[in-house]
Order: C-alpha cells, then structure tokens, then sequence
C-alpha cells in the first residue's frame, strides 16, 4: 500500500517538532507544501513542492508511475477540510492516466487530521513491488 501526504500550514508540523517556526515561517511564505510517505518504516518527507497545484501534479504523477494496474481497483483520497482539493486530484486522475477503478473520497480521521492540519491531502493505493 502506498501512501501520500501533504500538509498545507507547515506550523502543524512545528507542533509535533518535526520543523522549527522559523522553518514553519519561511515555508510558507514560499507555499512549500511538504509530501510525506512511509519509508522503512518510518514517515518521511519525500518531496517539497511550491503550491497546491504542483502538489497535485506530483500525487498524479506518482500514482501514474507507482500504481499496481492488476491490484489496483480502487484509491482513496482523503481531505480534511476541503473536499474541493479532493475533488481537484480525483479529476486529475481521472484526466491524465489509464486508471479506470472506483475513487473514493473522504474525509480524514480525527488523529490524522489532528496532526495534517487545514488543508491536508491523502492518497493511498496498491502500488508495484520493489519501488
């Protein structure tokens, strides 16, 4: 299962001490837009992008390069606060790959939710063995 992450207000992550407020500051003021997965093991950060909109372009992206097309019937993008953002990935999807399985959308869990902030987006799906 591959899983994605993005956290829209960087001083959520100030909270769980994962970035000083300095950092928190300058990172959005860019609009760095931090996506986490799991690796080995642990969550990590896995790339940094500038705005929503390339935020969205790399979960497309990774999905197209990662998805399992023989395991993978369905996703699931969580949001959690604004579904519009989901709704923006789930039609990307839709428009740029050949993924023809079921998208569900919902909103994210309270501790989930609690740590992601306004404005966080998910994405999990089967992805290919030893990527």
């Amino acid at each position: 299962m591959k899983h994605l992450l993005c956290v829209d207000d960087l001083y959520n992550l100030t909270k769980s001490g994962r970035i000083s407020n300095t950092g928190a500051l300058i990172g959005n003021l860019l609009r760095v837009k931090p996506i986490m997965s799991m690796k080995d093991t642990k969550g990590a950060i896995v790339a940094k992008v500038r705005g929503t909109n390339k935020a969205l372009k790399y979960y497309v992206e990774e999905f197209q390069q990662r998805y399992d097309s023989k395991w993978t019937n369905f996703i699931i993008i969580g949001y959690s606060n604004d579904k519009s953002i989901a709704n923006d990935l789930k039609e990307k999807i839709k428009l740029k790959t050949d993924f023809l399985g079921k998208i569900h959308i919902m909103q994210m869990g309270v501790a989930v939710g609690t740590h992601v902030g306004l404005g966080g987006l998910s994405l999990f799906f089967m992805e290919k063995e030893n990527m």
